[in-house]
């Protein structure tokens, strides 16, 4: 075992993580030529095979999950040394990785606070990926993300998450001007069972928790996946939707805004989600403390 590389147990840890050659290369920024052949060399090294080769994907052997917990370890064994002798020089270094939800509140400046944190941290790096709250929690769980600005379901908390800074916005219907249901001081439910709907798809938290306090089945005419879809459609006409007010109030003056009455009070919980047991590199901590800092409420 003279020479096992560290790189080529990180490698191990993203190819058993993502299942394909590729998506490891991508998130460990080598080409995926590269990064075969040190899994090679680490196979001929242990005298194991880890990985059975399929022609669309890749699966850890017996022995390859029997091996992977004590890779896991190697790897973290040597992070906690790179955190440790960070801290211990007083530089903090290297890069962290924030999910950004698909729908995030207009409250959130991303730039400002990445903007912020590199003139405190200069050797940081920052890394920002975008995806629906569901993914992105995932993520965080199994390591690929330091951190994500997510919506929170509602119940109990995910197992091997922690969230924190939460904040809590009200949703709003969203029609166009001159429907028959702008300019009301708020709407009830059953006002809304023959509408036609724009809405996300069903894996998105803001969908969850409208079809958790909506109890009637919504006719959903238009499945959409950005923010500005959704006002367009409702600014077209074709339909009507439910957003956060903060978000809707900076992308159209086209749109009314009108609350809601149903019991429960539409809102969405947003929050930074982490990894529950894991303390992360010295950069990730520290970026989530700005983080954290920046989300109001």
């Amino acid at each position: 075992m003279d020479r096992v590389e560290h790189r080529q147990l990180v490698y191990a840890v993203a190819i058993s993580d993502h299942g394909s050659f590729t998506r490891a290369a991508a998130e460990c920024f080598v080409v995926q030529s590269a990064l075969s052949q040190q899994i090679r060399k680490l196979e001929d090294e242990l005298g194991i095979r880890i990985f059975d080769r399929h022609p669309r994907s890749v699966s850890l052997t017996p022995d390859g999950e029997a091996l992977l917990p004590a890779i896991r370890e190697a790897v973290g064994a040597f992070e906690q040394v790179r955190t440790t002798a960070q801290e211990l020089s007083g530089a903090v270094r290297g890069r962290v990785t924030l999910g950004l939800m698909a729908v995030p509140p207009a409250t959130v400046q991303v730039a400002g606070l990445v903007a912020d944190f590199h003139r405190a941290h200069p050797g940081v790096d920052v890394t920002i990926s975008s995806g629906h709250s569901m993914q992105l929690r995932e993520q965080v769980r199994r390591g690929e993300l330091d951190c994500a600005v997510v919506g929170v379901p509602s119940g109990p908390e995910s197992e091997g998450l922690r969230y924190r800074a939460s904040l809590v916005e009200d949703l709003c219907l969203v029609v166009p001007q001159g429907h028959q249901l702008a300019g009301r001081p708020q709407v009830a439910a059953d006002q809304l069972v023959d509408q036609r709907f724009v809405d996300f798809p069903t894996d998105y938290a803001l969908r969850q928790e409208l079809d958790r306090l909506l109890t009637f089945e919504r006719r959903i005419a238009f499945e959409v996946t950005r923010v500005e879809q959704v006002v367009q459609f409702v600014e077209r006409g074709l339909a009507i939707g439910v957003l956060p007010r903060s978000v809707v109030a900076s992308w159209s003056r086209e749109v009314a805004l009108v609350p809601v009455a149903i019991e429960g009070n539409p809102t969405r919980r947003v929050a930074l989600v982490l990894p529950a047991a894991r303390t992360g590199t010295a950069a990730a901590r520290a970026f989530a403390e700005a983080a954290a800092r920046s989300m109001p409420g």
